[in-house]
């Protein structure tokens, strides 16, 4: 359960985690989305499987017996789960998953901030910070603007590339803008 329908970003299991039946041993791992509402009720969003990134760029599917060998190993330790979600593409299909990463626990976590950054140059308007971004794409005033669906690209573009961002992928499915991008500074 998460606090918020920002579901592509967040981290540490909000609750225990905990074994899962070893009957189930060799079923995969599915991961659902929730976030609470107004009247806290929980709302789904999202059920993706769960992946590791063992070897580079390409997801190992979790089962439950990967799963239950993995709480069992961190509850001797200083580390817990964080989850987030990523897509996958093999070269024909993109597959949406959730990333399941090990960390040792300390007085905070530090993880890759792209996705934040993207989330926060879409949402913000130019002027919102007073630094760091100094851009912000404002999306919200596009959706009831006589602007064409180019205009809005053109400017996700432009204003990432201002913050250091260089888009590598941006499409537009259904109501969602789906954008891949990396830092230059990396």
């Amino acid at each position: 359960m998460i606090p918020s329908k920002d579901w592509k970003n967040f981290g540490v299991a909000t609750e225990k985690l905990s074994v899962i039946d070893s009957s189930y041993d060799s079923a995969d791992i599915y991961i659902e989305y929730m976030y609470l509402d107004a009247f806290g009720g929980s709302v789904s969003i999202n059920i993706s499987r769960g992946v590791f990134y063992s070897d580079g760029d390409t997801p190992k599917y979790i089962t439950v017996a990967d799963f239950n060998q993995i709480v069992n190993e961190i509850k001797t330790t200083d580390e817990d789960l964080t989850f987030g979600y990523s897509e996958y593409d093999d070269g024909s299909t993109v597959y949406g998953h959730i990333v399941i990463k090990r960390v040792v626990l300390g007085d905070f976590v530090v993880e890759d901030n792209v996705i934040q950054n993207e989330y926060i140059l879409l949402n913000v308007s130019e002027g919102s910070f007073l630094q760091n971004p100094l851009q912000g794409v404002d999306i919200n005033s596009f959706l009831q603007s006589p602007s064409t669906e180019q205009q809005l690209l053109d400017t996700v573009v432009e204003k990432f590339a201002q913050d250091s961002l260089r888009v590598m992928g941006i499409r537009k499915v259904g109501d969602s803008l789906i954008v891949q991008s990396e830092d230059f500074n990396v």
